[in-house]
This record gives C-alpha cells, sequence and structure tokens, in this order.
C-alpha cells in the first residue's frame, strides 16, 4: 500500500462558513455542544450555563475549565416508537430537567443528578436551529419550549408556549474544533482527513531513522492509535493571527515551509513559523492554509505519487482539503486546586467584591457580561467563578 502524506497545494480562494446538526454520544464516547440561542439583543448568542443547579444564558467562555459548566452532549432514549433525548452537563454530569418556580410562576429550566422527571424532543425549526421541548411537563406551570430569559428573569431559561421567539431557537455548535491552548489550558487534537476513505487516519510526526536528517518527509497519514503522543497536537497562537501545530511528544512544529515545487511535501520545523491559519467549512470540517493572498497554500492528503490536486471554491467539503479536529484530552494547570477551594474567600467592602486564597477567578453580572470586581458595583447579585465553581455573592 502507498504511504499517505500531507502535502500542500498553492491557490488562492476564500471559504464558506456554516454550522453542522448535532450527534448523539454516550458517556463512554462523549460528544460536546455549546447550545446556543438565536436571541434578539442582549440575548443573542448566549450559550445554556448551568449555574449552581439552574440553567442560565451566559456568553461563552474559551477557558477549558470554565466553559465546562457551558458543554453538554445528548444522549438518545427510546421511548416507545419514539426517540427522545437527555442533555448531560461535561462539568457535573447532571442532567438538564424542568421545575415549577412558585414566586415566578414559571417553569424554569434546572440540572439534577438523579433521574430527570422529563426527556427531550428537538425538533428542526429552520436550518440549524432547534426547538428544544420537553416531553413530560410539571403539572404546575405553562409551557413547553425552552427560551432565553431577559434580564428581567436575571438571563435563567424557562419555558414558554410559543416557538415563534428567536429566544426559542437554539444551535448546537461542536466542540470538535481547533481551539487554541492559552496559559495554564492545553487542548489536544487529533486530525483527521475528511475524505471517508482516510477518516480512520490521522496526521502523525514520523520518527526519523538513525541515518536521517530533518530535510526528510516526516508527517503523514497513519491509522489512528488511542494515546499516542505522536498523533496528538495543540494549537498555538502567534503574532499576526495566526497558529501553529504543536506535537505533544516531540514539541516540533508543522513548518509552512516546502520542501519542493508547487506540488510540496509538509514536513516538521524545530524554530517558529510563519504560521497557518484554520478556515471553518461545515460539518466541523476545516481547511488549513498559509501564505499571502494569491499565494496560498492548503493542506491536502494524498497517496505517494498521487498525480496533483487542484483546489476550487467551494468543493473542499469532504475530500483531500478538508480536515478535522477531534479533541483527545485536555490539562488545566491552575493555581487552585478542588480542595483547596475551601481556603477561599469570597466578600464584599465598600460595595467592591474581594477573593482571597485564589489568583485565577472571574466575576460576572448575573446576565452573563464579565466584569471587573475592582471598584464600586451596583445593588446586585453576582457570580465569582473559581476553577470550576461558581458562587453567588450579593453587592448591597
Amino acid at each position: 500500500m502507498k504511504q499517505l502524506i500531507l502535502t500542500i497545494i498553492i491557490c488562492a480562494f476564500a471559504v464558506a462558513k456554516a454550522e453542522a446538526q448535532f450527534e448523539t454520544s454516550t458517556a463512554t464516547a462523549p460528544k460536546w455542544y455549546f447550545i446556543q440561542v438565536k436571541g434578539i439583543g442582549d440575548n443573542a448568542g448566549k450559550v445554556v450555563t448551568e449555574v449552581n443547579g439552574q440553567a442560565v444564558g451566559m456568553p461563552a467562555e474559551t477557558g477549558l475549565a470554565a466553559k465546562a459548566r457551558q458543554l453538554w452532549r445528548i444522549e438518545a432514549v427510546s421511548n416507545g416508537s419514539s426517540i427522545q433525548y437527555e442533555i448531560v452537563n461535561k462539568h457535573s454530569g447532571n442532567k438538564l430537567d424542568v421545575r415549577y418556580d412558585e414566586k415566578l410562576n414559571l417553569r424554569i429550566a434546572v440540572t439534577t443528578s438523579e433521574t430527570p422527571s422529563t426527556q427531550w424532543r428537538i425538533p428542526v425549526y429552520s436550518g440549524n436551529y432547534y426547538h428544544l421541548r420537553i416531553a413530560t411537563p410539571p403539572q404546575s406551570g405553562s409551557g413547553t419550549y425552552l427560551t432565553q430569559g431577559g434580564a428581567s428573569l436575571d438571563s435563567i431559561l424557562y419555558f414558554t408556549t410559543s416557538n415563534a421567539s428567536s429566544d426559542a431557537q437554539f444551535q448546537f455548535i461542536s466542540t470538535d474544533a481547533p481551539t487554541i491552548s492559552e496559559g495554564d489550558e492545553t487542548a489536544w487534537f487529533s486530525i483527521h482527513n475528511a475524505q471517508s476513505s482516510l477518516r480512520e487516519k490521522c496526521l502523525t510526526e514520523v520518527p526519523l531513522a538513525p541515518d536521517e536528517t530533518p530535510a526528510g518527509i516526516h508527517l503523514s497519514m497513519q491509522d489512528f492509535t488511542e494515546d499516542n503522543p505522536l498523533q496528538q497536537w495543540k494549537i498555538k497562537s502567534i503574532t499576526g493571527g495566526t497558529v501553529n501545530f504543536v506535537n505533544r511528544q516531540t514539541g516540533h512544529l508543522i513548518s509552512t515551509e516546502p520542501l519542493r515545487g508547487i506540488y510540496d511535501y509538509v514536513r516538521y520545523a524545530t524554530g517558529e513559523t510563519t504560521g497557518w491559519t484554520i478556515d471553518k467549512l461545515e460539518d466541523n470540517q476545516y481547511e488549513v492554509r498559509t501564505g499571502a493572498a494569491g499565494i496560498e497554500k492548503y493542506w491536502y492528503a494524498a497517496t505517494d505519487g498521487e498525480a496533483s490536486a487542484y483546489y476550487l471554491k467551494g468543493a473542499s467539503l469532504n475530500t483531500g482539503f478538508a480536515w478535522k479536529f477531534l479533541l483527545r484530552d485536555e490539562e488545566i494547570h491552575t493555581a487552585i486546586n478542588a480542595p483547596e477551594q475551601d481556603n477561599t474567600r469570597i466578600f464584599v467592602r465598600n460595595r467592591r467584591i474581594y477573593v482571597e486564597g485564589a489568583d485565577q477567578y472571574r466575576i460576572y453580572t448575573i446576565y452573563g457580561t464579565r466584569i471587573d470586581g475592582n471598584h464600586e458595583l451596583p445593588t446586585g447579585i453576582y457570580l465569582v467563578t473559581i476553577n470550576k465553581k461558581t458562587t453567588k455573592v450579593l453587592v448591597k
């Protein structure tokens, strides 16, 4: 069998961008999503977030630890002749549920570690947007469609009888996306080509033979092996908005300098590169390119000796030009470990929020806006997040 290799091809075109529908998964093979409301006004783009047993709409986080409260997997559950769903939070393992709130006189979205009182129906609304509808409503209250609440409801998620509002329309944004590793948080990905014949293979750094030099070809598409660090890559941001791909075992970068000609083999580099740009296609597929406009070079998976391929605008999907990033591992190094959180102290003085015993924390308004607590704050409830724990704080 011919060796599968990674090549780059020079061309210059823009790409289209879109999102994909959700897939169901299990605890042993989870697939995580942000559940993002279409929304209007301040609600636009908020994502379903677990906060102290409630579901609240907040801006999407980028940090690995903080965003775990915002990630959900969808598990299919057979119910007679129909398929319904349970929605499970990554951080807590709790399931999305419904409860009637007497004070608000509303059905609101909550999470539970027990068997939920309802399963979910997820009908398509339009395009990539869905409704989230409870299958078993509580006896009290009304409404079955999950809806993003506004400022007057402290951004909680509640239920309405109408599905017409954009506050009741949600899309599933996959985390099988090239997340940039920053600071103390690192995400490791295997990188797969989207061609059906190559989906079980992934980008692999090939170790040097004793008599080889770095001038050889040292990247190829090989069968995926669980926990193989030569097949895992982190994405690091560099100057100019581009990124480097860093191998987990060797620390080598994927070089932007080709070995020869227009139809080039890609190798690794031990020093800095000029950087790569990742462009979103559909179905969680991406293109990877480098170079100035007019002389751009794109990743392409080919067999050794294959005739040169040509890039066609809008035709990359499911071809050698399209790539998928599958999250394999996360490393989160923080100044606070979970057992030490009991030693932290959060208090209010002169309408300022102070946190002792924690170097890393975030403060949000109840509406999900991140703020600086080192100045006088308006009266109200605020959320302080330390590692994976969120605490409500009252400022009087």
